[in-house]
Formats: structure tokens, C-alpha cells, sequence
């Protein structure tokens, strides 16, 4: 009874496959029919198709059920007989391990990152340009804030709703990433505060390297403007220095030359 059910599975299975294959044109679609044909038939958790690249030599993953990857661009691939999947692919055989298939000798994980849009080493170098800018921005920032405040507690109380904001405009940032070419995404990357993330997020993305060079010149342009300020405010308020003691300066030294005239008319009349 048991080999009926399954060889009436097995026919059942390969009528659904025959069909999905005369459904559709697109091959991505027919691949990710088969797989959640094959899984729901073999009542599994999870189901990969991989097909056999000839030039390579090479077993491509094309469509999964189950699970899926984030990258399309960025598939697993592997060589005959590498991992259990290649192993059956190599034998021509299929290969059942009962439980714990991480266990087998055979098997392999998907370590390997997918490689961002600009390449890994304009990458990198790119993070720590927009880490920097980011920290400046916020340290322009707390300058600010420090000379507007004269206890421990003020500098709190003005501090927490920065902080609020920069959680927001990280949340911001992280949702610009999937308004891809939308206005959420270009107000990200307009705005100072989080252009930083938002042009990371597109270096992981995106090939171009123009919009880089013109968004550390739009931060750099924001990072010199916002420190001015704060210095400015922090030399005022906290080194009582700066325009406003110059001015004053200017003005006792005017008020001391207008006595001495006057005291100068007093002793000739």
C-alpha cells in the first residue's frame, strides 16, 4: 500500500512538473513552480533547484521554496561533487540523510558575502568616509549643544532629543534602502544627517561611483558649516571670546579715545 501511495506521488508529481514547464515562458517562473511542486510532493520544509552550467562546470542555484536569498544577482554556485547537492549531482544518483545533514562530511554552507555594488575595497573605503563625516556632523552637533548649557542635567535634557533623532533617521535610512530610486531614498541621501547611510546602503547596491564623490562634497560642504557653528557658539557662550569680545574691545577702546578728547577740551578751556 505504501509503494502505491508513493509511485501515485511520484506520477502525481511528474503530471504538476510537466505542467508547470508548459505554463509559463519565463524559466525563472517554471524553476520556482518545480520547486514548490517537488516540496509540497515530498513534504519538505525547503526545496532548491540548482542547473548544471556546462562552460563552468559548475551547478547554479535557480530557484528555491521554502527559503530564498536576497541577492539574485549573488546565487550560490558549486562544483561537481562539491557539497551533498554536487555529490548527487557528480554520482548521478540521489543521496537521503535521515537527520542532521550539517553533520555529513559532505556538507557545505553559503559563506560566502555577496560582493557589493562598488567592489569591496571602494567599499570599505567608502564606510569609513561616511563614518566619518556621520561622527563629525554629530560632534558638530553636541558642540552646540554643550555651550547652550551650563549643568550636567541641561546637556542631558538637550541631548535626548538628538538622540531620539538619530534613531529616527537611521530608521529613516534603512527604509529609504527599499524606495529604490523613489523620493524616500533621494530625501535620504539629500538630507545631511543621514546621506551617510543612505549612500553606504547605495555602494552596496549600485556600481556608479560619481554619486559618491558628489555626496562627500554635499557632506563635507554640511560638516564644515555645522562645526563653524557650533564653534562659533562655543567660543561665545562658553570661552566668552570670539566677534562678540572683539566688538566689545573695539567699543571700550572708542569709549576710552572719546574721554580722552574730552578731557583733553576740558583742560584747554
Amino acid at each position: 500500500m505504501a509503494a502505491t501511495d508513493r509511485t501515485a506521488r511520484h506520477l502525481e508529481l511528474l503530471t504538476e512538473t510537466i505542467a508547470a514547464v508548459n505554463s509559463s515562458l519565463d524559466i525563472g517562473e517554471v524553476f520556482e513552480l518545480i520547486a514548490a511542486k517537488v516540496s509540497n510532493a515530498l513534504d519538505t520544509d525547503a526545496c532548491f533547484v540548482y542547473i548544471y552550467d556546462e562552460q563552468a562546470d559548475m551547478l547554479e542555484l535557480r530557484a528555491t521554496h521554502g527559503t530564498r536569498f536576497d541577492d539574485p544577482a549573488h546565487l550560490p554556485r558549486m562544483l561537481l561533487g562539491e557539497g551533498i547537492t554536487g555529490t548527487a549531482a557528480a554520482e548521478g544518483r540521489p543521496i537521503m540523510i535521515a537527520r542532521a545533514a550539517h553533520l555529513d562530511p559532505r556538507f557545505v554552507s553559503f559563506d560566502n558575502l555577496p560582493e557589493p555594488g562598488v567592489g569591496w575595497p571602494l567599499f570599505l573605503l567608502l564606510g569609513i568616509a561616511y563614518f566619518a563625516m556621520a561622527y563629525l556632523l554629530l560632534g558638530a552637533v553636541f558642540l552646540a549643544i554643550g555651550s547652550l548649557a551650563s549643568t550636567v542635567r541641561e546637556v542631558q535634557t538637550l541631548s535626548m532629543p538628538v538622540t531620539m533623532l538619530q534613531v529616527f533617521l537611521f530608521l529613516f535610512a534603512t527604509l529609504a534602502v527599499s524606495d529604490r530610486g523613489g523620493w524616500m531614498e533621494w530625501s535620504a541621501m539629500a538630507f545631511p544627517f543621514s546621506s551617510p547611510f543612505a549612500m553606504l546602503a547605495r555602494a552596496a547596491q549600485e556600481e556608479a561611483v560619481w554619486p559618491h564623490a558628489a555626496a562627500l562634497a554635499w557632506q563635507a560642504f554640511w560638516v564644515a558649516l555645522t562645526i563653524r557653528f557650533g564653534a562659533a557658539l562655543f567660543r561665545r557662550r562658553v570661552m566668552k571670546s570670539g566677534p562678540q569680545g572683539f566688538r566689545k574691545k573695539k567699543l571700550r577702546r572708542d569709549a576710552e579715545r572719546a574721554a580722552q578728547v574730552v578731557a583733553g577740551a576740558d583742560a584747554v578751556s
